[in-house]
């Protein structure tokens, strides 16, 4: 006898919708913690081997992999363009700001610390995260704009040009954060610790 009765789903497990994407999700991860496999895999087919495979393989972020102490090309690739993280003699500013992340469905701003180095490199770096989202060199910040009132809570907008395409800063100092990246060593009223927004 086959029982008719449908499946009804129990009250902690009811569908939920993904609005990051899984996909979105899984990139993330690989690129900040990274994965290791280790496989070996045997096809036979009666009973006789045909193929083996043996799989080592470490997938991350270049910077995850130069973390953790993995050696290889990805490394000169990466020393030119990586802005480490400053010594605070050399931080001429530091303050809160909003990033505004890309993401798989659609951007979002992110509360975190901008951080301008006497070179003019900018990093910013989301509250709660291990490393930096956002690093740009002196030679990749390129022209910047500033837009008033257009980001979040009517908050002024700092738009950076790089190679790679636009990045957007949102806080009450936006104004000062472009003057400063024109003239990162001279601007006056720089310090080793700037304003909080």
């Amino acid at each position: 006898m086959i029982d008719s009765q449908p499946v009804r789903p129990q009250a902690g497990l009811q569908p939920e919708r993904d609005t990051r994407g899984a996909l979105s999700r899984l990139v993330e991860v690989l690129l900040d913690k990274g994965v290791y496999l280790d496989l070996d895999l045997i096809v036979t087919v009666a009973e006789v081997p045909l193929i083996a495979v043996d799989i080592r393989a470490a997938i991350a972020g270049v910077e995850t992999m130069i973390e953790y102490g993995f050696r290889g090309p990805w490394e000169a690739a990466s020393a030119g363009n990586r802005v480490a993280s400053s010594p605070v003699d050399e931080v001429v500013l530091r303050s809160d700001a909003r990033y505004r992340e890309p993401r798989a469905t659609d951007a979002v701003w992110r509360e975190g610390t901008l951080t301008v180095d006497r070179s003019g490199a900018v990093r910013w770096q989301g509250r709660g995260d291990r490393r930096a989202s956002l690093r740009m060199s002196a030679s990749e910040v390129g022209a910047g704009r500033l837009r008033r009132s257009a980001g979040p809570d009517g908050l002024d907008v700092l738009e950076l040009r790089s190679p790679a395409g636009a990045v957007e800063l949102a806080g009450p100092e936006a104004a000062r954060w472009l003057a400063l990246l024109r003239d990162p060593v001279g601007h006056p009223g720089s310090g080793a610790e700037g304003g909080r927004a």
